[in-house]
């Protein structure tokens, strides 16, 4: 497939969810942050073509709207649905592409300077003490979601058939299947929020917990380490209650 934005645009607007994991215009820049990603690191040049994310921060802040909430904001906005949202971006696209607007302030796309793969990030203490750097300050779990699946789809792009991301990141998702049944199949960011009762900070760490779970080989149905943690304080508060009881 050739890479450029046209093609990729097009491709996420016939099939957003596959692409992005849901239809909220904010999960197109996690997507191409991850799609860069899996291009830098295997050496590959960007996204060809004009008009692209990136260039099209610039002209909407020249066109449309200027304030610090950004494009994706802005389209939630102006409608009422995330869908009606993710359209209106592309027809705000659509005239940026016909204004054969220029960027002369070309913001490049982001780096990966230490060539991390994206499991390898995820990993990292540095992800685990500031995830708002790499993913902005609301919906942790799910940009870590798209920002991978960005990351794979830029491997089949380029031909990359096997690598230790996709696998896991096909393999997790067959886990978590497994293991909570009753989200009929959800992507295991739609599980974790739904968990964690929508809270970012503990849908983080319990995606962590899991991942590490499956990173290990054990069965779907194995316990977490904060779980085994919690039910053997537990079980020794209890004894030790039991100890204490007189004769």
């Amino acid at each position: 497939m050739e890479i450029t934005w046209d093609n990729l645009l097009d491709r996420i607007k016939a099939q957003p969810l596959e692409h992005l994991g849901g239809l909220s215009p904010r999960l197109l820049r996690h997507y191409f942050i991850g799609y860069h990603h899996g291009l830098q690191f295997h050496g590959h040049q960007g996204i060809e073509g004009a008009i692209g994310i990136f260039e099209f921060n610039r002209w909407f802040i020249s066109n449309a709207y200027a304030g610090p909430q950004g494009w994706d904001s802005y389209c939630l906005l102006l409608t009422n649905t995330d869908d009606e949202a993710l359209a209106l971006f592309f027809e705000f696209h659509r005239l940026a592409k016909a204004a054969d607007w220029r960027d002369e302030e070309h913001s490049p796309a982001p780096s990966n300077a230490e060539r991390l793969s994206f499991l390898e990030l995820i990993q990292s203490d540095a992800l685990r003490e500031r995830p708002a750097m790499y993913f902005g300050h609301e919906d942790w779990i799910q940009a870590i979601w798209t920002q991978w699946n960005g990351y794979v789809w830029a491997e089949h792009d380029i031909g990359v058939e096997h690598s230790i991301d996709g696998d896991i990141f096909r393999g997790f998702q067959r886990w978590v299947k497994q293991r909570f049944g009753f989200a009929q199949g959800a992507n295991f960011a739609k599980v974790f929020e739904f968990l964690s009762l929508d809270k970012k900070e503990k849908a983080l760490d319990s995606f962590l917990d899991h991942l590490e779970l499956f990173l290990k080989g054990a069965p779907p149905d194995s316990r977490t380490k904060r779980l085994q943690s919690f039910l053997d304080e537990a079980v020794a508060a209890a004894l030790k209650a039991q100890q204490k009881k007189p004769e």
